[in-house]
């Protein structure tokens, strides 16, 4: 039953009479992510992992705001250092934003790197 609103979209094209659909089309994603919530509450690692969130929203908040900062200022950083340099790959503020992000959050893609001394120390003291 909750496998309905997945398949409607595919299935309404196949039943359609003129602009009219057999489908209602009230039915929304969320009402499907709720179907899921409520069978959730049948499994207990699934209701452990829900009060654990629960208990450690605000740290999980902070978490994010030091990383939005890191990647703020790293990002700053690096692209004014290799703005001047005549082969970097920072070109603009939002790829210095990408590369931030993806050498903080894991060990980097090497798409983007920055190209000058002080623009690699940088990267390499991001956390």
């Amino acid at each position: 039953l909750m496998l309905c609103p997945l398949f409607r979209s595919t299935w309404s094209s196949w039943f359609r009479v003129g602009y009219k659909s057999y489908w209602s089309s009230g039915s929304s994603d969320l009402q499907r992510y709720s179907g899921y919530l409520k069978l959730s509450r049948h499994f207990r690692g699934l209701i452990a992992l829900g009060l654990a969130l629960k208990h450690s929203v605000s740290e999980i908040l902070v978490l994010f705001v030091f990383l939005f900062v890191a990647v703020l200022f790293f990002a700053t950083v690096g692209y004014y250092f290799d703005l001047t340099h005549p082969d970097s790959d920072l070109t603009s503020v939002i790829g210095a934003f990408w590369w931030a992000i993806v050498t903080i959050t894991s060990v980097g893609y090497g798409d983007e790197v920055p190209k000058s001394i002080p623009g690699q120390i940088s990267g390499a003291c991001a956390p």
